[in-house]
């Protein structure tokens, strides 16, 4: 404290510092010597080890993304593979569907003529045992009523001709 009042005043022509003051400056040396070797060569080291795990780290990182990268491009072919291959798949079945339509369509036309001539046939059937029915209940009825008008008995075969050439004219038949 001498030292600097001394200073401060400016009254002495030589400085010569006490003891008290030497100490203290040996002290600061000594601590600064210490904290160097104790504290600032390990941090030191500490922050070397560190900046090298760091660039480890980059360098693992850069090469994981680069696997990344690989597998990506990977998996992005076998993607548009998987794509390629689903539209052939989906083309492939809507040609099959379409010519599985076409088959149904032309079973079904076939069904429906078929349906139409048995129809016809069954029709031309009925027709014909209608007519035929029709020709039998004239016979009776017409010998029946020729037999009681005339009182003479109209044999069967003179009765068909007859019966046959009107209903011929009647149906359009010739």
């Amino acid at each position: 404290m001498k030292f600097i009042s001394l200073l401060l005043a400016g009254g002495c022509d030589y400085i010569i510092p006490d003891m008290n003051t030497l100490f203290h400056l040996f002290n600061l040396f000594v601590l600064v010597a210490v904290l160097y070797f104790l504290l600032f060569k390990p941090v030191k080291k500490f922050i070397a080890k560190r900046k090298e795990t760091i660039i480890k780290m980059e360098e693992e990182n850069r090469a994981a993304k680069a696997e990344l990268n690989k597998i990506k491009s990977e998996y992005e072919s076998i993607l548009h593979e998987a794509r390629t291959k689903a539209e052939a798949i989906i083309a492939d079945s809507i040609k099959q569907g379409g010519m599985k339509q076409n088959e149904i369509i032309s079973l079904a036309r076939q069904e429906a003529r078929d349906i139409i001539v048995k129809t016809e046939n069954d029709i031309n059937d009925d027709k014909k045992k209608a007519a035929k029915d029709i020709k039998e209940q004239i016979r009776v009825i017409s010998a029946q009523l020729a037999q009681k008008i005339l009182s003479e008995k109209i044999t069967v075969e003179a009765d068909d001709k007859i019966i046959d050439a009107r209903l011929s004219e009647w149906l359009g038949q010739k």
